[in-house]
Protein backbone atom coordinates (compact mmCIF):
# COMPACT_ATOMS: atom_id res chain seq x y z
CA UNK A 1 0.00 0.00 0.00
CA UNK A 2 2.61 2.25 0.51
CA UNK A 3 4.43 1.87 -2.70
CA UNK A 4 1.53 2.48 -4.60
CA UNK A 5 0.92 5.48 -2.39
CA UNK A 6 4.43 6.57 -3.04
CA UNK A 7 4.02 5.83 -7.10
CA UNK A 8 0.25 8.30 -6.59
CA UNK A 9 1.85 10.93 -5.29
CA UNK A 10 2.08 13.56 -7.72
CA UNK A 11 4.71 15.57 -6.29
CA UNK A 12 7.63 12.83 -6.33
CA UNK A 13 8.69 12.83 -9.84
CA UNK A 14 11.81 11.10 -11.52
CA UNK A 15 13.67 12.98 -13.31
CA UNK A 16 14.70 13.04 -16.87
CA UNK A 17 18.14 11.18 -18.00
CA UNK A 18 20.51 13.80 -19.27
CA UNK A 19 24.16 14.71 -19.83
CA UNK A 20 25.54 15.90 -16.36
CA UNK A 21 25.87 20.01 -16.68
CA UNK A 22 28.53 21.91 -15.06
CA UNK A 23 27.13 24.30 -11.86
CA UNK A 24 28.75 27.98 -12.12
CA UNK A 25 27.67 29.73 -9.44
CA UNK A 26 30.86 32.53 -7.61
CA UNK A 27 33.44 29.58 -7.88
CA UNK A 28 34.14 26.03 -9.18
CA UNK A 29 35.39 26.75 -12.96
CA UNK A 30 35.21 30.31 -12.35
CA UNK A 31 38.60 29.99 -10.50
CA UNK A 32 40.09 29.21 -13.48
CA UNK A 33 38.73 31.67 -15.78
CA UNK A 34 39.56 34.15 -12.81
CA UNK A 35 43.12 32.96 -12.78
CA UNK A 36 42.91 33.04 -16.67
CA UNK A 37 41.97 36.60 -16.68
CA UNK A 38 44.90 37.55 -13.85
CA UNK A 39 47.47 36.37 -16.24
CA UNK A 40 45.73 38.30 -19.67
CA UNK A 41 45.29 41.32 -17.71
CA UNK A 42 49.01 41.22 -16.56
CA UNK A 43 50.78 39.91 -19.42
CA UNK A 44 48.08 43.00 -21.66
CA UNK A 45 48.55 45.93 -19.26
CA UNK A 46 52.38 44.94 -18.19
CA UNK A 47 54.17 45.67 -21.33
CA UNK A 48 52.71 48.80 -22.00
CA UNK A 49 53.37 49.95 -18.35
CA UNK A 50 57.17 49.27 -19.30
CA UNK A 51 57.80 50.19 -22.47
CA UNK A 52 59.92 52.98 -21.09
CA UNK A 53 62.76 50.56 -20.78
CA UNK A 54 62.97 50.19 -24.66
CA UNK A 55 62.47 53.94 -24.96
CA UNK A 56 65.91 55.16 -24.93
CA UNK A 57 67.17 52.19 -27.14
CA UNK A 58 64.53 52.40 -30.19
CA UNK A 59 65.40 56.85 -29.87
CA UNK A 60 68.89 55.81 -30.22
CA UNK A 61 68.96 52.87 -32.81
CA UNK A 62 66.29 54.87 -35.51
CA UNK A 63 68.14 58.41 -34.80
CA UNK A 64 64.44 59.78 -34.25
CA UNK A 65 62.62 62.42 -31.81
CA UNK A 66 60.55 61.66 -28.66
CA UNK A 67 57.49 62.94 -30.05
CA UNK A 68 57.57 59.92 -32.66
CA UNK A 69 58.74 57.38 -30.20
CA UNK A 70 56.03 58.19 -27.77
CA UNK A 71 53.17 57.75 -30.49
CA UNK A 72 54.19 54.19 -30.17
CA UNK A 73 52.26 53.79 -26.56
CA UNK A 74 49.51 56.48 -27.79
CA UNK A 75 48.46 54.42 -30.67
CA UNK A 76 48.75 51.17 -29.04
CA UNK A 77 46.19 52.18 -25.89
CA UNK A 78 44.22 54.83 -28.05
CA UNK A 79 43.25 51.37 -30.72
CA UNK A 80 42.94 49.46 -27.45
CA UNK A 81 40.18 52.13 -25.73
CA UNK A 82 38.42 52.64 -29.11
CA UNK A 83 38.18 49.24 -31.00
CA UNK A 84 39.25 47.12 -28.66
CA UNK A 85 41.89 45.14 -30.78
CA UNK A 86 45.23 44.57 -30.27
CA UNK A 87 45.17 43.15 -26.45
CA UNK A 88 41.64 44.02 -26.27
CA UNK A 89 41.12 40.85 -27.88
CA UNK A 90 42.17 38.97 -25.03
CA UNK A 91 41.28 41.30 -22.54
CA UNK A 92 37.70 41.90 -22.92
CA UNK A 93 36.29 38.48 -22.87
CA UNK A 94 38.04 37.32 -20.24
CA UNK A 95 36.88 40.20 -18.14
CA UNK A 96 33.64 39.39 -19.86
CA UNK A 97 33.69 35.94 -18.34
CA UNK A 98 34.42 36.94 -14.91
CA UNK A 99 31.41 38.80 -14.93
CA UNK A 100 29.35 35.91 -15.91
CA UNK A 101 30.73 33.55 -13.40
CA UNK A 102 30.72 35.24 -10.41
CA UNK A 103 27.61 37.26 -9.17
CA UNK A 104 27.89 37.67 -5.14
CA UNK A 105 31.73 37.79 -5.45
CA UNK A 106 32.02 39.71 -8.64
CA UNK A 107 33.29 42.78 -6.53
CA UNK A 108 36.52 40.69 -5.19
CA UNK A 109 36.86 38.86 -8.30
CA UNK A 110 36.84 41.81 -10.32
CA UNK A 111 39.87 43.62 -8.26
CA UNK A 112 41.82 40.07 -7.59
CA UNK A 113 41.68 40.27 -11.84
CA UNK A 114 43.13 44.09 -12.04
CA UNK A 115 45.65 43.37 -10.10
CA UNK A 116 47.13 41.28 -12.57
CA UNK A 117 48.72 44.41 -14.02
CA UNK A 118 50.33 45.14 -10.97
CA UNK A 119 51.96 41.70 -10.13
CA UNK A 120 53.43 41.22 -13.47
CA UNK A 121 54.62 44.56 -13.96
CA UNK A 122 56.44 44.68 -10.55
CA UNK A 123 57.66 41.00 -11.61
CA UNK A 124 58.73 41.81 -15.49
CA UNK A 125 60.08 45.15 -15.29
CA UNK A 126 63.72 44.17 -14.15
CA UNK A 127 63.28 41.24 -15.94
CA UNK A 128 62.62 42.87 -19.22
CA UNK A 129 65.67 45.47 -17.88
CA UNK A 130 68.01 42.23 -17.52
CA UNK A 131 67.47 40.77 -21.01
CA UNK A 132 67.87 44.05 -22.88
CA UNK A 133 71.24 44.19 -20.19
CA UNK A 134 72.00 40.81 -21.32
CA UNK A 135 71.27 41.18 -25.43
CA UNK A 136 69.74 43.90 -27.55
CA UNK A 137 66.90 45.63 -27.40
CA UNK A 138 65.28 43.62 -30.41
CA UNK A 139 66.15 39.98 -29.26
CA UNK A 140 64.52 41.11 -25.65
CA UNK A 141 61.10 42.10 -27.72
CA UNK A 142 61.53 38.52 -29.43
CA UNK A 143 61.82 36.38 -26.13
CA UNK A 144 58.74 38.78 -24.60
CA UNK A 145 56.60 37.92 -27.51
CA UNK A 146 57.17 34.44 -26.76
CA UNK A 147 55.86 34.95 -22.80
CA UNK A 148 52.80 36.80 -24.52
CA UNK A 149 51.77 33.69 -26.51
CA UNK A 150 50.75 32.55 -22.90
CA UNK A 151 48.03 34.30 -23.80
CA UNK A 152 46.70 31.65 -26.19
CA UNK A 153 47.14 29.23 -23.36
CA UNK A 154 44.70 31.39 -20.64
CA UNK A 155 42.49 31.37 -24.45
CA UNK A 156 42.27 27.88 -24.46
CA UNK A 157 40.88 27.52 -20.45
CA UNK A 158 38.06 29.86 -21.46
CA UNK A 159 34.74 28.31 -21.65
CA UNK A 160 31.59 30.33 -22.09
CA UNK A 161 29.07 30.52 -19.42
CA UNK A 162 26.28 27.76 -19.20
CA UNK A 163 23.33 27.94 -16.40
CA UNK A 164 22.66 24.68 -15.05
CA UNK A 165 19.80 22.71 -17.12
CA UNK A 166 16.56 21.36 -14.77
CA UNK A 167 15.09 18.34 -14.82
CA UNK A 168 11.76 18.01 -15.79
CA UNK A 169 9.95 17.30 -13.11
CA UNK A 170 8.18 19.49 -10.58
CA UNK A 171 10.33 22.36 -10.47
CA UNK A 172 10.02 22.70 -14.37
CA UNK A 173 8.19 25.80 -13.91
CA UNK A 174 10.94 27.48 -13.18
CA UNK A 175 13.12 26.35 -15.39
CA UNK A 176 10.90 27.97 -17.82
CA UNK A 177 10.84 30.98 -16.12
CA UNK A 178 14.44 30.74 -15.90
CA UNK A 179 14.61 30.96 -19.74
CA UNK A 180 12.30 33.28 -20.07
CA UNK A 181 14.77 35.63 -17.39
CA UNK A 182 17.48 34.43 -20.04
CA UNK A 183 16.07 35.54 -23.49
CA UNK A 184 15.02 38.69 -21.91
CA UNK A 185 18.42 39.78 -20.64
CA UNK A 186 19.42 39.13 -23.72
CA UNK A 187 17.64 41.09 -25.56
CA UNK A 188 18.61 44.02 -22.93
CA UNK A 189 21.69 43.45 -24.01
CA UNK A 190 21.37 43.97 -27.64
CA UNK A 191 19.48 46.64 -26.63
CA UNK A 192 22.61 48.31 -24.46
CA UNK A 193 24.24 47.45 -27.81
CA UNK A 194 22.03 49.19 -30.21
CA UNK A 195 22.27 52.18 -27.54
CA UNK A 196 26.05 52.16 -26.76
CA UNK A 197 26.73 55.65 -27.73
CA UNK A 198 23.71 57.18 -25.76
CA UNK A 199 24.13 60.80 -27.01
CA UNK A 200 21.43 62.90 -25.09
CA UNK A 201 23.67 62.12 -22.07
CA UNK A 202 25.83 65.31 -23.72
CA UNK A 203 23.30 67.61 -22.82
CA UNK A 204 24.18 66.24 -19.10
CA UNK A 205 26.49 69.10 -17.58
CA UNK A 206 27.69 66.60 -14.90
CA UNK A 207 28.48 63.89 -18.10
CA UNK A 208 29.84 66.92 -19.67
CA UNK A 209 32.41 67.15 -16.75
CA UNK A 210 33.08 63.60 -16.75
CA UNK A 211 34.00 63.36 -20.01
CA UNK A 212 36.87 66.33 -19.71
CA UNK A 213 37.79 64.53 -16.36
CA UNK A 214 38.40 61.27 -18.24
CA UNK A 215 40.17 63.29 -21.34
CA UNK A 216 42.43 65.10 -18.89
CA UNK A 217 42.80 62.16 -16.36
CA UNK A 218 44.73 59.94 -19.70
CA UNK A 219 47.69 62.15 -18.91
CA UNK A 220 48.21 60.81 -15.58
CA UNK A 221 47.80 57.42 -16.98
CA UNK A 222 50.24 56.93 -19.24
CA UNK A 223 52.93 59.55 -19.05
CA UNK A 224 54.69 58.23 -16.32
CA UNK A 225 54.54 54.43 -17.41
CA UNK A 226 56.85 56.11 -20.72
CA UNK A 227 59.11 58.71 -18.98
CA UNK A 228 59.59 57.51 -15.54
CA UNK A 229 63.08 55.14 -16.46
CA UNK A 230 64.23 57.27 -19.41
CA UNK A 231 63.76 60.60 -17.01
CA UNK A 232 65.87 58.11 -13.87
CA UNK A 233 68.17 57.23 -16.75
CA UNK A 234 68.91 60.70 -18.38
CA UNK A 235 69.74 62.45 -14.48
CA UNK A 236 72.39 59.76 -14.11
CA UNK A 237 70.57 56.24 -12.15
CA UNK A 238 71.72 53.71 -13.52
CA UNK A 239 69.77 50.99 -15.73
CA UNK A 240 68.71 48.27 -13.90
CA UNK A 241 68.24 50.26 -10.83
CA UNK A 242 66.00 53.16 -12.84
CA UNK A 243 63.70 50.04 -14.04
CA UNK A 244 63.34 49.09 -10.31
CA UNK A 245 61.63 52.43 -9.64
CA UNK A 246 58.20 50.65 -11.90
CA UNK A 247 58.49 47.99 -10.11
CA UNK A 248 58.21 50.11 -6.49
CA UNK A 249 55.21 51.89 -8.37
CA UNK A 250 53.38 49.04 -9.37
CA UNK A 251 53.88 47.89 -5.44
CA UNK A 252 52.10 51.10 -4.21
CA UNK A 253 49.96 50.82 -7.11
CA UNK A 254 48.43 47.06 -5.74
CA UNK A 255 48.73 48.50 -2.14
CA UNK A 256 46.58 51.56 -2.89
CA UNK A 257 43.54 50.15 -5.40
CA UNK A 258 43.07 46.94 -2.59
CA UNK A 259 43.01 50.07 0.11
CA UNK A 260 41.15 52.57 -1.31
CA UNK A 261 38.63 49.76 -2.66
CA UNK A 262 37.95 49.35 1.12
CA UNK A 263 37.82 52.71 2.50
CA UNK A 264 35.54 53.57 -0.41
CA UNK A 265 33.11 50.55 0.84
CA UNK A 266 33.06 52.21 4.39
CA UNK A 267 31.38 55.09 2.73
CA UNK A 268 32.81 58.11 4.86
CA UNK A 269 32.54 60.42 1.95
CA UNK A 270 31.05 60.52 -1.27
CA UNK A 271 32.94 58.77 -3.94
CA UNK A 272 33.27 61.77 -6.82
CA UNK A 273 34.85 63.91 -3.45
CA UNK A 274 37.01 61.05 -2.40
CA UNK A 275 38.01 60.50 -6.00
CA UNK A 276 38.99 64.44 -6.36
CA UNK A 277 41.40 64.43 -3.24
CA UNK A 278 43.31 61.43 -4.62
CA UNK A 279 43.56 62.88 -8.00
CA UNK A 280 44.85 66.52 -6.58
CA UNK A 281 47.35 64.80 -4.32
CA UNK A 282 48.29 62.38 -7.37
CA UNK A 283 48.97 65.41 -9.63
CA UNK A 284 51.04 67.17 -6.87
CA UNK A 285 53.25 63.97 -6.47
CA UNK A 286 53.75 64.41 -10.08
CA UNK A 287 54.29 67.58 -10.66
CA UNK A 288 56.88 67.76 -7.68
CA UNK A 289 58.72 64.53 -9.50
CA UNK A 290 60.98 66.20 -11.37
CA UNK A 291 62.24 67.94 -8.23
CA UNK A 292 63.86 64.51 -6.42
CA UNK A 293 67.53 63.92 -7.95
CA UNK A 294 68.76 61.06 -5.81
CA UNK A 295 67.77 57.42 -6.21
CA UNK A 296 65.92 57.46 -2.43
CA UNK A 297 63.59 60.73 -3.47
CA UNK A 298 62.85 58.76 -7.04
CA UNK A 299 61.89 55.56 -4.80
CA UNK A 300 59.52 57.47 -2.32
CA UNK A 301 58.36 59.73 -5.31
CA UNK A 302 57.56 56.23 -7.23
CA UNK A 303 55.91 54.29 -4.33
CA UNK A 304 53.55 57.56 -3.45
CA UNK A 305 52.21 58.37 -6.88
CA UNK A 306 52.19 54.30 -7.80
CA UNK A 307 49.79 54.13 -4.27
CA UNK A 308 47.84 57.42 -5.18
CA UNK A 309 47.60 56.52 -9.37
CA UNK A 310 45.90 52.96 -7.48
CA UNK A 311 43.50 54.81 -5.35
CA UNK A 312 42.33 56.33 -8.84
CA UNK A 313 41.63 53.13 -10.57
CA UNK A 314 40.05 51.06 -7.57
CA UNK A 315 37.38 54.45 -7.42
CA UNK A 316 36.71 55.16 -11.23
CA UNK A 317 33.77 53.10 -11.95
CA UNK A 318 32.36 53.22 -8.80
CA UNK A 319 32.69 56.99 -9.54
CA UNK A 320 30.63 57.01 -12.67
CA UNK A 321 28.61 54.49 -11.41
CA UNK A 322 27.35 57.40 -8.08
CA UNK A 323 27.44 60.10 -10.72
CA UNK A 324 25.85 58.39 -13.84
CA UNK A 325 23.82 55.95 -12.41
CA UNK A 326 23.25 52.35 -12.87
CA UNK A 327 21.15 52.34 -15.76
CA UNK A 328 23.41 54.76 -17.43
CA UNK A 329 26.35 52.52 -16.50
CA UNK A 330 27.05 50.99 -19.92
CA UNK A 331 26.64 53.92 -22.02
CA UNK A 332 28.54 56.70 -20.14
CA UNK A 333 31.19 54.06 -20.67
CA UNK A 334 31.43 54.07 -24.07
CA UNK A 335 31.33 57.36 -24.91
CA UNK A 336 33.83 58.05 -22.00
CA UNK A 337 36.09 55.53 -23.43
CA UNK A 338 35.80 57.12 -26.70
CA UNK A 339 37.08 60.66 -25.40
CA UNK A 340 39.82 58.92 -23.81
CA UNK A 341 41.13 57.29 -26.48
CA UNK A 342 41.50 60.83 -28.06
CA UNK A 343 43.53 61.82 -24.97
CA UNK A 344 45.45 58.57 -25.19
CA UNK A 345 46.25 59.84 -28.99
CA UNK A 346 47.25 63.51 -27.52
CA UNK A 347 49.11 63.32 -24.23
CA UNK A 348 51.84 61.07 -24.43
CA UNK A 349 53.20 62.93 -28.05
CA UNK A 350 52.68 66.41 -26.59
CA UNK A 351 54.87 65.52 -23.62
CA UNK A 352 57.15 64.02 -26.23
CA UNK A 353 57.23 67.51 -28.14
CA UNK A 354 58.34 69.03 -24.83
CA UNK A 355 61.02 66.73 -23.94
CA UNK A 356 62.28 67.25 -27.62
CA UNK A 357 62.28 71.26 -27.26
CA UNK A 358 63.75 71.31 -23.53
CA UNK A 359 65.88 67.99 -23.61
CA UNK A 360 64.85 67.04 -20.07
CA UNK A 361 62.43 63.67 -20.07
CA UNK A 362 60.88 65.44 -16.55
CA UNK A 363 58.55 67.30 -18.39
CA UNK A 364 56.19 64.24 -19.14
CA UNK A 365 55.49 64.70 -15.24
CA UNK A 366 54.47 68.35 -15.39
CA UNK A 367 52.41 67.31 -18.39
CA UNK A 368 51.00 64.26 -16.37
CA UNK A 369 50.42 66.51 -13.08
CA UNK A 370 49.07 69.67 -14.99
CA UNK A 371 46.59 67.02 -16.84
CA UNK A 372 45.17 65.65 -13.28
CA UNK A 373 44.74 68.71 -11.97
CA UNK A 374 42.37 69.66 -14.82
CA UNK A 375 40.63 66.86 -14.50
CA UNK A 376 40.29 67.02 -10.48
CA UNK A 377 38.88 70.55 -11.42
CA UNK A 378 36.12 69.06 -13.63
CA UNK A 379 35.03 66.91 -10.81
CA UNK A 380 34.62 69.71 -8.35
CA UNK A 381 32.05 70.70 -11.00
CA UNK A 382 30.69 67.65 -11.75
CA UNK A 383 29.75 67.75 -7.91
CA UNK A 384 28.26 71.27 -8.24
CA UNK A 385 25.93 69.91 -10.88
CA UNK A 386 25.14 66.66 -9.24
CA UNK A 387 24.21 68.52 -6.01
CA UNK A 388 22.10 71.24 -8.03
CA UNK A 389 20.22 67.96 -9.56
CA UNK A 390 19.47 66.86 -6.38
CA UNK A 391 18.35 69.31 -4.94
CA UNK A 392 15.68 70.23 -7.70
CA UNK A 393 14.76 66.86 -7.27
CA UNK A 394 14.63 67.69 -3.11
CA UNK A 395 12.38 70.56 -3.91
CA UNK A 396 10.16 68.71 -6.60
CA UNK A 397 9.25 66.17 -4.18
CA UNK A 398 8.45 68.70 -1.47
CA UNK A 399 6.28 70.80 -3.83
CA UNK A 400 4.38 67.46 -4.93
CA UNK A 401 4.33 66.56 -0.86
CA UNK A 402 2.60 70.20 -0.32
CA UNK A 403 0.46 69.72 -3.10
CA UNK A 404 -0.79 66.59 -2.24
CA UNK A 405 -1.33 68.28 1.65
CA UNK A 406 -3.31 71.10 0.42
CA UNK A 407 -5.52 69.01 -1.73
CA UNK A 408 -6.00 66.55 1.23
CA UNK A 409 -8.41 68.73 3.33
CA UNK A 410 -10.58 69.31 -0.02
CA UNK A 411 -10.90 65.97 -0.82
CA UNK A 412 -12.33 65.10 2.77
CA UNK A 413 -14.48 68.01 2.42
CA UNK A 414 -16.02 66.70 -0.59
CA UNK A 415 -15.91 63.26 0.85
CA UNK A 416 -18.01 64.55 3.23
CA UNK A 417 -20.70 66.82 1.30
CA UNK A 418 -21.35 63.62 -0.90
CA UNK A 419 -21.90 61.58 2.07
CA UNK A 420 -24.20 64.18 3.76
CA UNK A 421 -26.33 64.43 0.19
CA UNK A 422 -26.49 60.28 0.20
CA UNK A 423 -27.88 60.24 3.93
CA UNK A 424 -30.20 62.98 3.07
CA UNK A 425 -31.67 60.34 -0.48
CA UNK A 426 -31.39 57.16 1.58
CA UNK A 427 -34.82 56.18 1.34
CA UNK A 428 -34.52 54.15 4.69
CA UNK A 429 -34.53 57.75 6.19
CA UNK A 430 -37.69 58.72 4.56
CA UNK A 431 -39.54 55.77 5.90
CA UNK A 432 -38.21 56.16 9.57
CA UNK A 433 -39.60 60.15 9.40
CA UNK A 434 -42.86 58.88 8.07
Amino acid sequence: MSREFGAADPAVEKPVDGPPTPKYVDGGYGWVILASCFVVTGLSMSFVKTFGIFFLDIQEYFDTLAFKVSWITAITVAVFHVCCLGNGFAWVPSVSLVTQYFTERRPLANAIASCGECVFTFIFTPFYQWLVDQMSWRQAMMIIAGIQLNLCVCGALMRPYQAQKKCQNATSPSAATSGNDLCSTSAKRKKNLAHFFDLPLLKQPKFICMIFFGFFSVAGFFAPAIYLIPHAQNIGIEDFQAALLMAYWSAGDLIGRLGCGWLANLRLMKSIRLTTIMVTILSIALSLFPVAKSYTLLVIFSCVSGFFFGTMLALIVTLLTDVMGVDKLDNALGLIMFFRAIGCLLGPPLAGFLVDITGDYGIGFYVAGGGLFIAASFLVLADYFLNQEQKCSQNTVKQMEKLISERQPQEDVEKEQLGNIQTERDPMNEVSET
